[in-house]
């Protein structure tokens, strides 16, 4: 059994345009994934992009890189391709890596592949506990006490009508099998998914076996211009850039 990492860039996002090619520490942010990726027990990992440029890119720096379709309207399905043309075996398993998180953590990705293969799901989703409210571009995540989703919001949720708590942000690194991912690519874009811009509401809306787990620490995807500026702040007293800056040089 292989344990493969997908990292899905691309450069048309609305809100913070050529978000992968953006520069911090050096390094563009789609490297600093891919290389804190490398950092997990992840056996292989990829980029996977339609973009020549940041295909390139990647040549340039050893990165391995999977040329997709233009026509994908999310990194799932951009995943789905690249597990295709991977030849993966049905035994593997696949973690997609957002490539807006340029502080994800290895750590994080060897405990989702720990307990997504005790669980023996079909997608897992793991979550941080959460005090920032009000922020619709923090994914929230709502589920059972055996931590099936039942289902995630731009908005907060549940409503603290009563009682006050930390929310369940989704972490955007996704554990999948081979055969998961190609069934979540099977079903047509879903209500709720195109309603709330949540590509995994897809996954709730038919019925697909979806779970999540508690992780600890911190991270910080880049939506936006201010966050990008948070991680160019906060990169250089980072524990991990060090690691993969020095087997660089």
């Amino acid at each position: 059994m292989k344990k493969i990492g997908l990292i899905p860039c691309r450069l048309n996002s609305t809100r913070l345009p050529n978000k992968p090619l953006k520069i911090i520490e050096g390094l563009p942010m789609f490297a600093h994934v891919y290389f804190r990726s490398k950092l997990s027990n992840l056996d292989e990992v990829y980029i996977c992009t339609d973009s020549v440029e940041i295909e390139a890119l990647s040549k340039s720096m050893g990165i391995n890189c999977i040329m997709t379709s233009e026509q994908h309207k999310n990194g799932t399905e951009r995943c789905a391709e690249a597990v295709t043309k991977l030849e993966l075996k049905e035994e593997d398993i696949i973690i997609d890596i957002q490539g807006d998180e340029p502080m994800v953590n290895p750590n994080h990705i060897n405990a989702l592949m720990e307990e997504f293969l005790a669980r023996k799901c079909e997608i897992m989703v793991p979550y941080l506990k959460c005090e920032e409210f009000n922020n619709p571009n923090i994914v929230k995540i709502l589920a059972t006490v055996g931590n099936k989703i039942l289902y995630m919001s731009r908005s907060d949720i549940p409503h603290f009508f009563r009682n006050n708590e930390s929310l369940k942000k989704h972490l955007s690194i996704i554990a999948f099998t081979k055969e998961s991912i190609l069934k979540f690519c099977a079903f047509s874009p879903s209500k709720y998914e195109n309603m709330e811009g949540i590509e995994l509401l897809r996954s709730i809306e038919n019925g697909m076996n979806i779970m999540t787990m508690e992780l600890e620490g911190e991270t910080k995807a880049v939506d936006t211009y201010e966050d990008l500026v948070y991680v160019r702040t906060e990169m250089p007293y980072d524990p991990y850039l060090k690691q993969y800056q020095n087997e660089r040089k």
